[in-house]
């Protein structure tokens, strides 16, 4: 993914790369690598993550990012394992 100068590598202390657990705009917790940062969203500054639940990008804003939610590290371990035999198949 090539990255545009204009887009900031870090905003609102999180930055490209990091990992995080957030609240996501359909209620559901995502847990992911962020790979954007958008700071010009009309919500409020946003970001793009990688979600490991879904195994899809996901839009987030910045403000909804919590910690690491135990309950669900769980169903973080299953769905890296479903992932990972899908891909194993291909």
């Amino acid at each position: 993914m090539v990255i545009k100068e204009t887009e900031p590598a870090s905003l609102c202390g999180v930055t490209i790369g990091e990992v995080v657990w957030c609240k996501l705009t359909t209620g559901n917790i995502g847990h992911g690598r962020i790979v954007l940062i958008h700071p010009k969203n009309k919500e409020g500054p946003a970001m793009t993550i990688f979600d490991e639940f879904s195994g899809a990008y996901r839009v987030s804003l910045i403000s909804s990012i919590t910690e690491g939610d135990k309950s669900k590290i769980n169903k973080l371990a299953k769905a890296r394992a479903k992932r990972a035999q899908k891909e194993s198949k291909k």
